[in-house]
């Protein structure tokens, strides 16, 4: 049905395509590596989240038009299919950060979550926002690791509070009065 509505000639290419989006999983997605010719996979990807397979999370900036320029990161709104079109051999970390994501869009909406990327590569995986600015700043690991740049964002924009999603530990880090928590994905 996806193929008539869309009119989408060559399934092939099209699942081709799906299959290349499995290894972006919660990455920033770089439109020009994916073999495609840019209208192409825009069109593809425009379907692709028009049917909620994939949808692709904008950068947070205080500046609405950098926001818009800058690339998304790709999340799917079901692990299971990664991990079909990957034959279960998708990272580990990226569909944690997956879940997290899924997790995320439920409880605050979609347009209310964000990624942080610094030009020197620092990384927030989730920004939550409230009424338009960050309210919680979330990193996800696959192994119990220190954040720098979860510390960073939470000073730059004040906040309090910071959240490490881990695959196990519960650790509880200060600085002042700012709070780090290391929390097991499962809690």
């Amino acid at each position: 049905d996806l193929f008539v509505f869309f009119d989408i000639r060559d399934k092939n290419k099209f699942l081709s395509f799906l299959k290349s989006l499995s290894h972006w999983t919660a990455s920033i997605l770089n439109i020009h590596s994916l073999g495609l010719n840019y209208e192409t996979c825009w069109r593809y990807l425009s379907v692709l989240n028009m049917e909620y397979i994939i949808t692709l999370l904008p950068p947070y900036y205080k500046n609405l038009s950098t926001e818009l320029r800058k690339s998304k990161k790709l999340y799917f709104y079901d692990n299971g299919v990664p991990l079909l079109l990957s034959n279960e051999r998708a990272d580990r970390g990226a569909l944690l950060e997956n879940t997290i994501f899924i997790a995320l869009q439920r409880k605050f909406g979609e347009e209310n979550l964000r990624y942080w990327r610094t030009q020197s590569g620092a990384e927030v995986d989730f920004v939550v926002l409230e009424k338009g600015l960050p309210k919680i700043a979330i990193e996800v690991k696959s192994s119990a690791k220190r954040s720098k740049a979860l510390w960073n964002f939470m000073e730059v924009y004040g906040l309090e509070k910071g959240v490490i999603v881990d695959v196990e530990n519960e650790i509880v880090e200060k600085k002042g009065k700012k709070v780090l928590r290391l929390q097991p994905w499962w809690v």
